[in-house]
């Protein structure tokens, strides 16, 4: 970043902040006080050219993920309370690190009773998800930076009516908009979700809905004009210059399935989870059959044990995604949808494209033949690459940073870590992951001082669009392509927290080393954070 773009955008964000204070001066009342906080972090690589990855993600993006790094943050939140039933909310929180000045909050928020409207840049918020044990939520996680949104929902859950709080519900729809620095500029980010949970009852149990969607934008220098309620609805677009969102879905569709299972003792409380990704009809249809991909998760907090207060186990398998097969029928260099093909002449095709000599073919006859010749006699509707998309080549990242779950890697971090540069078309070439997580939580009660230990294990098979050479719809394998063989991973991670009893101040220290396929790499993290309430 050059010397300009930074006093342009210090100067930017001292704006921010005085119109901040302005609004927030005005508005002060004896109950809701004034938060400020400040923080101050460095780190540094002692091996290699790149930190460790659990120093370097999940962090909302406030760490350059190379060699050397830090920043310094301003963190400023006003709550206000209006009457009886309304609240608003402002915040104010900057960053600056060693490459860029860029704004992690500025919202301004209101609730009415269990509703709530947000309005600017939130911290992506899991109440109900270990978010700092975790690799990071599928759906969106604390990794990326905060995207500019406008939402509106019941955010925390409610009771459902007449159910005496016997049965409760969330849920919520949002609208942003992402980078213009991107393969499609300021592409809009569409986000709904919906979730429902029984309480009190010696075991509980939830499921909920996650939807989100990448459409609109600049394309190659015109503007995207897709209709909403097509994205919303998942239906093939109208009037796209998208390719494929005429006959597929309008946009870059992910979501997952979220269930879920708690109990509460008098020692602990376990939550299970089991989430399954989804990228197309085939895995939001086919869910039990064709969708074998998941994230599963055993929480358990103890309530009276200060040595070990949290464990967290995660087992993620995203390897499947629908199946090997072909997207779509893929015939001697020309793709088809079944709609396209029902109307062909099915012994002609065949004879034409096969040599096969075939007399009054039904459909399902036909397809099968095609199957056959062109799918390695597997199923259509694979391949589903997640968080990729061929229309929105930069895929579910903001800013460089993935929106979900850290472990899948972007060219840039692989280059980063190995020097290996790939020839695919989209930004994320490894999302076919296996993983085991294990993240703990307690306090060395002797000093009175926090800790956190995660170790995960990961083997890594790129993509299917770069094991098959980089095209989607090939079986020629890539000869050298550097997930081929799958590359094993591991990463370690080691923090201490002291807060300070006398003086509003906390202590961070952390260290971090990966090993294995993408390399040795070993750092540390110091930090200290100023609060004032």
């Amino acid at each position: 970043m050059t010397l300009g773009k930074t006093l342009v955008k210090f100067d930017l964000m001292r704006q921010y902040i005085i119109i901040f204070l302005l609004l927030t001066s005005s508005l002060l009342s004896a109950q809701d006080t004034l938060q400020l906080k400040l923080e101050a972090v460095g780190a540094v690589s002692l091996i290699d050219n790149a930190l460790p990855h659990h120093l370097a993600f999940n962090r909302f993006g406030f760490l350059p993920t190379g060699e050397n790094g830090g920043y310094t943050r301003l963190e400023i939140k006003k709550p206000f309370t209006i009457g009886k039933s309304w609240k608003l909310y402002t915040e104010f929180d900057g960053v600056a690190n060693t490459e860029d000045i860029f704004i992690h909050e500025a919202y301004v928020n209101l609730k009415w009773k269990d509703f709530t409207l947000q309005v600017g840049k939130n911290e992506v918020n899991n109440p109900y998800f270990p978010d700092d044990l975790s690799t990071g939520h599928l759906f969106a996680s604390r990794n990326a930076r905060t995207i500019p949104k406008v939402t509106l929902g019941v955010l925390d859950y409610a009771d459902v009516p007449w159910t005496k709080g016997y049965v409760q519900y969330r849920g919520a729809i949002s609208q942003g908009i992402l980078e213009k620095d991107r393969s499609v500029s300021e592409a809009l980010y569409h986000e709904k979700y919906a979730s429902i949970r029984t309480r009190k009852l010696p075991i509980n149990i939830h499921f909920g809905f996650m939807h989100n969607a990448l459409f609109g934008g600049e394309f190659n220098g015109e503007r995207q004009s897709t209709n909403f309620l097509e994205v919303f609805l998942g239906r093939a677009s109208s009037n796209s210059i998208v390719n494929g969102d005429n006959i597929n879905a309008a946009g870059a569709h992910f979501g997952i399935f979220d269930y879920g299972v708690s109990l509460s003792s008098g020692d602990f409380d376990i939550d299970l989870y089991y989430h399954q990704p989804w990228a197309d009809r085939t895995g939001l249809k086919d869910w039990s059959a064709r969708n074998r991909d998941y994230m599963l998760g055993i929480h358990v907090k103890f309530k009276n044990q200060k040595w070990i207060s949290e464990i967290l186990y995660e087992n993620l398998n995203t390897t499947h995604q629908s199946g090997e097969g072909l997207p779509d029928p893929f015939v001697n260099g020309v793709g088809y949808t079944f709609d396209q093909l029902r109307v062909l002449d099915y012994d002609q095709f065949v004879l034409d494209e096969f040599g096969i000599t075939a007399n009054n073919l039904s459909f399902d006859e036909f397809i099968e033949i095609i199957r056959q010749q062109t799918n390695e006699n597997l199923d259509y509707g694979g391949r589903d690459n997640y968080y990729n998309n061929r229309g929105y080549p930069s895929g579910n990242t903001y800013q460089g940073f993935v929106i979900g779950n850290s472990l899948f890697l972007t060219a840039n971090r692989l280059f980063e870590l190995n020097g290996v540069q790939t020839f695919e078309s989209e930004l994320i070439v490894n999302n076919r992951i296996q993983a085991q997580h294990i993240g703990i939580k307690g306090n060395l009660v002797p000093w009175d001082i926090d800790y956190k230990f995660l170790v995960t294990f990961t083997h890594n098979l790129g993509t299917y669009t770069g094991f098959y050479g980089s095209f989607i719809n090939n079986w020629e394998r890539s000869p050298n392509y550097f997930f081929r063989q799958g590359v094993n991973a591991q990463y370690l991670y080691f923090e201490l927290r002291k807060e300070m009893k006398q003086q509003p101040l906390t202590l961070t220290g952390s260290v971090g080393f990966d090993q294995r396929g993408f390399g040795n790499f070993f750092g540390m993290l110091a930090g200290v954070e100023y609060r004032l309430k």
